[in-house]
């Protein structure tokens, strides 16, 4: 698996991660230089995440053959209500349901690193359609 994480206003890259490196980046999380990360499947499949420790937005990408279906996740009950989620790119607007903590990312990110698959507890929401052309 490939980490990817935002560090001193770079993307940096390591590969082979380990599980505290990941727990060590995501309880550091803050809206200002550290405040996305990626962890990159074998097949190019992913979980990141963006915002701070305390409010987070986790998306997965699943990749099948020549195309994807992207997800936002989130926990029980469903929200209609937006939020704002801060991180150094700017806002991301997500349902208040999907606005997650540092110990829901920890949990999903080490699901993943695992299993290369998520927790059943949380929801998905799919937003493919916003990347077509």
């Amino acid at each position: 698996m490939i980490f990817e994480f935002e560090a001193d206003g770079f993307v940096r890259r390591e590969e082979n991660v380990d599980k505290d490196t990941i727990v060590n980046f995501i309880n550091q999380m803050i809206p200002n230089g550290k405040s996305f990360c990626i962890l990159t499947a074998d097949d190019e499949s992913y979980v990141q995440c963006a915002g701070a420790k305390s409010k987070l937005t986790i998306e997965y990408r699943k990749y099948t053959s020549k195309s994807f279906s992207h997800y936002v996740l989130s926990r029980q009950p469903i929200e209609d209500e937006n939020i704002s989620v801060r991180y150094s790119g700017g806002y991301i607007t997500v349902k208040k349901n999907e606005a997650l903590t540092s110990k829901d990312a920890v949990y999903i990110f080490e699901r993943f690193l695992n299993t290369q698959h998520l927790p059943e507890e949380y929801n998905l929401r799919e937003t493919t359609n916003i990347f077509s052309n």
